[in-house]
């Protein structure tokens, strides 16, 4: 039975020093908690205090008055863990007349109350027991066996970047979860705490001499092995292993040797717990500190949300997820059931770590395979197409190993009659997305009526996107590739990232050669910045644009709504695809082997699990209706790309940082191979010298009205009629911080007053993927103009980010057709400081000649670049 009890936390409650009062107001199977004693909180609910949840545990001015209400209180429990582990001034009087009225006393802190003559004289003289956890275990003198090695439950340990981080609270939540989900799990404890609440097994690290922690450890982990055979063992750590006032968790690491590591960090904390001259470590150090001690990834990682919003919390595990790819969670707004999800989806895999682990052999097994088997499917066909009046279609087939066949047609519907030219255009349209599974695919069959010059782009670009989604998804890792298929990157070899897939294409045919094209463009529309400016800017040349949009049927349909609608009522050439092609890229992922199912049931909208090809998808399914409305041009809105400390090689793997498909590369070769195809279709962007900032002011000032329509989000969501971006992610981040660098309101796009007041927490944060000059420029305006203080972010300006930036790589010169070319660049030396040229790594300032001079000497439109 529960002993009744009530808490001394005068003072710190709330607090980091009020850690063991707070651990036992969320949870004790030792004692019943009646109440907090704190003045400063005095009449409200102690859970609401500390996490904004009732508990029906009230906070009390005195003792006195909490006995009033609990006269049948048996317990004191001092309920603070300052530092040094003194009793707080003005404590002792408390506890003193807890002893008079007969009540027990209980604390965890160094100095131990038992040993204090007059304190023990007063529990003698009225039948109380001072207990001082800590003294309990500072006489073992067990030492380290190698007893622990006959343990093959699957091990755990939760450690933190600061001490009263949460490390002991997540624990025990795992433990419960995979209690609740049937899976043995035994919680053991190491602090004083654990033991305050009941923990059945543990010890008190800090209270023992050196030599005997790791014994007694292994004796406890040891007892609760045979004592329940427990699937599982979850530990917390202690302290923090850089925190030089409180370092720990290094002999828990060692003498666990954890098949599972979670991280627990706070990211609104600035400095280590008591020390204010002490700056938070950089979380990557934590990171890379555990792989190297423990040989084994990072699972997971836990967010404590003090000094957080729901929203920055979420924001935050969602870059860690993208940055560091593991499972991420705020438990105490989510709980640890993402955590456990992925733990039970590995569970056979680990277990099986864990059942291996012999005597002496520390980390060997976690070393990462060298060349792991990434096939999925013994076959992938595309088969089965129609074209009809108004639709084109077909099936892809999948063939798992030892597996039945699953089948998905995919679909495309158009608002207007297809042209003859669709027939030519359709087979290619709908073998496109299968380029992204080359590289886990035994066999590709093509069964569609393709031309030898389809199967060339189909050969090709699968070869450049295997490479590409080797070292991008699968190397550099994104939390949506199980560990046991990610190779150690030391050991790659070229060879690696090439495709698995024999490519069969059994209905081969001749093509045909269309007319001349026609004088318009089509601008492929998002609702971004970049599309929206492309359509402006080429409308104002008198290129006759036809804006149009791929209605996904999907959540990113959002994202361009707004400005389809606008487009619909005031541009009578608009374009509209609905196309199901997201949820075949879904349903192939789905069926992969080597994804983690939880990892896609939480994937962000701007993240991609495995494909990387998937904008020429969308120009060719826009290409039959911007046939048949005369366009001859591709406008695709992509933006200065700075290549600085790029080395586009992994390994001697040629990749392009999961950009190909929008690289000024790729463009020239589409370019020329719609020449050899007869289509005569140029592609090309007509924003490719421009940063993101430039883009911002050019769009603001010169075409205001299409200004307004841009949703630069993924998240984007309907409310009121409209449609609002998310305001925290990482392309709204970037969005805000342009704005505000250029003067502009973002509010008058849909961002919220408080979305921009937690801008600078989120830039600081790293919640912003710009180029490394972008976002320093970017800064350095917006705190000009704001007052805004960014920290950790340097604000220092680089001229050639307001200027049009040319390059031999990203933005060459002559990328723009030069019929277009001066009357695009007129456009935007009123918005720019110049013109720019990245050569040997160094900016350099050029006249406009001699940019002109460059571009004339360019060969770009009469040959592309091979894809190497």
């Amino acid at each position: 039975m529960r002993r009744r009890a009530l808490i001394l936390a005068e003072g710190v409650y709330g607090s980091t020093d009020g850690k063991t009062a707070h651990g036992l107001v969320r949870r004790s199977d030792r004692f019943e908690v009646l109440g907090v004693i704190d003045s400063g909180f005095r009449g409200m609910d102690a859970g609401e205090v500390l996490d904004g949840r009732r508990r029906g545990i009230r906070i009390y001015g005195s003792l006195e008055e909490a006995l009033r209400d609990h006269p049948d209180a048996e317990v004191l429990i001092i309920g603070a863990a300052v530092a040094g582990g003194r009793l707080p001034p003005g404590y002792r009087e408390v506890v003193a007349e807890a002893l008079r009225r007969g009540m027990d006393v209980v604390s965890g802190l160094h100095e131990f109350l038992s040993d204090d003559p007059e304190l023990a004289r007063l529990a003698a003289e009225h039948g109380a027991e001072i207990v001082d956890v800590r003294k309990i275990y500072s006489g073992w003198r067990e030492f380290y066996r190698g007893e622990i090695d006959s343990v093959d439950s699957l091990r755990v340990v939760v450690v933190g970047t600061d001490s009263a981080i949460g490390k002991r609270t997540t624990a025990l939540m795992l433990a419960d979860e995979l209690s609740a989900r049937g899976v043995r799990a035994a919680f053991i404890g190491t602090g004083q705490t654990a033991w305050m609440q009941g923990a059945r097994y543990g010890i008190v690290l800090d209270a023992m001499v050196n030599d005997f922690i790791t014994g007694g450890l292994e004796r406890e982990i040891v007892r609760a092995y045979r004592e329940e055979r427990p699937d599982v063992i979850v530990v917390p750590g202690q302290g923090a292993l850089l925190h030089p006032a409180f370092p720990g968790s290094l002999e828990i690491l060692t003498v666990v040797r954890p098949e599972v590591v979670v991280l627990q960090h706070a990211p609104a904390r600035r400095h280590l717990d008591g020390f204010p001259q002490y700056p938070m470590p950089d979380l990557d150090r934590y990171v890379r500190l555990l792989e190297l001690i423990t040989g084994r990834r990072l699972y997971a990682i836990t967010v404590n949300t003090e000094g957080m919003t729901p929203g920055e919390a979420d924001a935050a595990v969602e870059e860690y997820e993208r940055r560091y790819g593991v499972v991420s969670c705020a438990p105490l707004l989510h709980g640890v059931g993402r955590i456990v999800d992925r733990m039970m989806e590995d569970f056979q895999r680990l277990r099986a770590v864990a059942r291996a682990r012999g005597r002496g052999a520390l980390w060997e097994q976690g070393c990462p395979m060298v060349s792991p088997d990434l096939t999925c499917f013994e076959e992938l066909r595309v088969e089965g197409l129609r074209v009809e009046r108004r639709g084109i279609s077909a099936d892809y087939v999948l063939r798992r190993p030892g597996g039945p066949e699953e089948r998905y047609r995919l679909l495309h519907r158009y608002e207007g009659d297809l042209p003859p030219e669709a027939r030519d255009v359709a087979p290619l349209m709908v073998s496109v997305p299968a380029v992204n599974y080359a590289l886990f695919s035994r066999r590709i069959v093509f069964d569609v009526p393709l031309t030898e010059l389809d199967a060339e782009f189909i050969s090709e670009m699968s070869r450049v996107t295997a490479r590409d989604i080797f070292v991008n998804r699968i190397v550099n890792r994104t939390g949506f590739v199980r560990d046991e298929f990610i190779p150690d990157p030391s050991r790659v070899e070229p060879e690696d990232a090439e495709p698995r897939a024999e490519m069969e294409f059994p209905s081969l045919r001749d093509s045909e050669p269309w007319g001349p094209p026609g004088r318009g463009c089509g601008v492929m529309s998002s609702g971004g910045k970049e599309s929206l400016l492309t359509y402006g800017v080429a409308r104002e040349i008198g290129c006759d644009p036809r804006p149009c949009f791929l209605n996904e049927s999907g959540h990113h349909w959002f994202t361009a709504l707004r400005a389809y609608r606008w487009f619909r009522a005031n541009e009578p050439r608009t374009i509209r695809v609905w196309s199901n092609v997201d949820r075949l890229y879904s349903w192939v992922e789905r069926n992969m082997r080597i994804i983690r199912a939880e990892a896609l049931r939480r994937r962000r909208p701007e993240v991609y699990p495995i494909r990387l090809f998937f904008f020429e998808h969308y120009v060719l399914s826009c290409l039959p209706a911007l046939i048949a409305g005369g366009a001859g041009d591709v406008l695709l809105g992509n933006e200065y790309d700075d290549p600085s400390g790029l080395t586009y090689e992994f390994r001697g793997i040629r990749h392009y940082y999961a950009v190909y498909d929008q690289s000024q590369e790729f463009d020239a070769y589409m370019t020329r191979w719609f020449r050899r195809r007869g289509w005569g279709i140029r592609q090309w962007s007509a924003v490719r010298p421009l940063s993101g900032l430039v883009v911002e002011r050019v769009l603001a000032s010169r075409y205001p009205e299409l200004f307004r329509l841009q949703v630069s989000c993924h998240s984007a969501h309907p409310e009121g009629g409209d449609v609002r971006p998310c305001g925290t992610c990482f392309k709204c981040n970037g969005i805000q911080l342009f704005l505000l660098a250029n003067g502009l309101d973002p509010r008058a796009i849909g961002y919220r007053e408080e979305h921009v007041r937690g801008l600078p927490r989120r830039v600081s944060r790293g919640m912003v993927r710009l180029d490394a000059d972008e976002l320093e420029h970017s800064v350095a305006l917006a705190s000009r103009r704001t007052g805004m203080d960014f920290p950790g972010v340097a604000a220092r300006e680089h001229p050639h980010v307001e200027m049009l930036q040319f390059d031999d790589r990203n933005s060459r010169f002559d990328a723009i057709p030069p019929e277009h070319r001066e009357r695009i660049w007129s456009i935007y030396e009123g918005y720019a400081r110049g013109y720019a040229y990245l050569s040997g790594g160094e900016w350099a300032e050029i006249t406009r000649e001699e940019a002109l001079r460059r571009a004339a000497e360019g060969d770009l439109w009469a040959r592309a670049p091979g894809t190497g």
